[in-house]
């Protein structure tokens, strides 16, 4: 059931056409179910954030986390999908709600997620030896997020990175 599982979720996040049939509803018609299952730490994670009006810098320590087999660390910056409804990039890209799609790599030198009447919201840049991925997705009680994650593999001791807070 692991592979199954795993398959359906590279599935989703790697193949656009796929995403029209909802993990949650996949999930569904195979009868799983979503739930938290207590396992085993891998170890720990140390996160410091230091406050430079108007960025955040970030720095994570992954000196404690066990890297036996695996393959990815990704670094979620998400907030609710109902509050950041549009995406613009440093290419010219301007995507709302929908548009913005889940789990899309960001090609462009920045990235930003913000509320299309307010314009708060957050910026992030591409990093070296990153991808970074953008995302919005709102299913009633099972998705709610909109953001720009980082994927980094699991050599890096540590990762450092600027949230530019925007607007108001």
């Amino acid at each position: 059931m692991h592979r199954l599982t795993t398959y359906v979720n590279e599935l989703y996040r790697r193949h656009r056409r796929w995403r029209l049939l909802t993990l949650a509803n996949v999930s569904r018609s195979l009868g799983w179910q979503t739930s938290f299952v207590k396992v085993k730490p891998i170890g720990t994670v140390t996160a410091t954030y230091e406050v430079i009006p108007p960025l955040i810098r970030v720095r994570i320590s992954f000196d404690s986390l066990r890297k036996n087999g695996l393959e990815s660390i990704f670094l979620l910056n998400e907030q609710s999908s109902r509050f950041f409804t549009e995406y613009h990039d440093s290419s010219g890209i301007v995507l709302s709600n929908k548009q913005i799609g889940a789990w899309e790599k960001v090609e462009a030198d920045w990235a930003s997620i913000s509320n299309d009447t307010s314009k708060t919201g957050f910026r992030l840049w591409r990093i070296e030896d990153t991808v970074l991925y953008r995302g919005r997705e709102y299913l009633n009680e099972t998705f709610d997020w909109a953001g720009l994650d980082y994927e980094t593999g699991p050599k890096k001791t540590c990762f450092e990175y600027d949230i530019e807070i925007l607007g108001s």
